[in-house]
């Protein structure tokens, strides 16, 4: 799958937002800080979101065929939208984008891969509301990957998120003292770590697990410890982006 994605990228620094494709280049002023982020947390309902995915219901949007198949990145579709808007997709803009980008609709409830996958060898169907709690899983990770960013760039050190970086394993990218060191950032559950170990082993290869070799990724684990909640989402505490940045000094 990451070979049908080389030519695209999405960088983010704190100045400008770039979305490339081949050759092509279009950037923009970075307008949306850190503020803005929380904002959006703090007014955005995830409790409904929560109940949709509760302990009864769980079993209704998980799937092992799609939670293990290599799917499209969801990771892609979010980050496009958040430099095209400057603004966070709900878990609702994101599904549809979702759906429209990389998806066909088979009947009701049914959607498979588009022909462009299938043409590649990614053939598989799935219901809406299994490919929806694959995303669900994955949105709040990428509002932890922000928040990380954004926390940094309040710090005035220069870091900045890029797209076919993040799909190597490297959430954030932090240079400091003529050293260019990753942040990793994932949640602290016995499913999260058994996920990361298995990505590390078949999707980021050998130079990734070099690079921790070398020290120059940086895990955070986002656990009760180092974490606060803002309206039921776990954000890094910022003592806690500090010491990362005072471990990467």
């Amino acid at each position: 799958m990451k070979d049908l994605f080389r030519d695209l990228n999405i960088k983010i620094t704190k100045d400008k937002v770039y979305v490339i494709s081949g050759d092509l280049v279009m950037g923009k002023n970075n307008t949306f800080s850190h503020k803005d982020l929380t904002d959006f947390i703090k007014q955005y309902n995830f409790c409904a979101l929560y109940n949709k995915q509760n302990k009864d219901e769980y079993s209704q949007y998980y799937n092992p065929a799609i939670e293990f198949y290599a799917m499209p990145f969801i990771n892609y579709i979010f980050y496009i939208y958040f430099c095209i808007n400057l603004k966070v997709p709900t878990l609702e803009e994101l599904t549809d984008m979702y759906l429209q980008k990389y998806c066909k609709q088979i009947n009701t409830d049914t959607y498979s891969l588009n022909d462009f996958f299938i043409a590649h060898g990614y053939n598989i169907t799935f219901k809406k509301k299994h490919i929806l709690g694959r995303i669900y899983r994955a949105y709040f990770s990428f509002i932890r990957e922000l928040d990380i960013l954004y926390k940094i760039f309040d710090e005035e050190i220069y870091a900045y998120y890029d797209f076919q970086e993040d799909i190597d394993g490297k959430d954030i990218t932090v240079f400091l003292n003529n050293k260019k060191t990753y942040i990793a950032s994932f949640m602290g559950t016995k499913r999260s770590q058994k996920y990361k170990k298995r990505k590390n082993n078949y999707r980021h290869g050998q130079e990734y697990n070099q690079l921790y070799q070398n020290n120059n990724i940086i895990n955070a684990v986002a656990n009760k410890n180092n974490c606060e909640y803002i309206n039921n989402i776990m954000v890094y505490k910022p003592t806690y982006i500090k010491n990362i940045l005072n471990e990467i000094r």
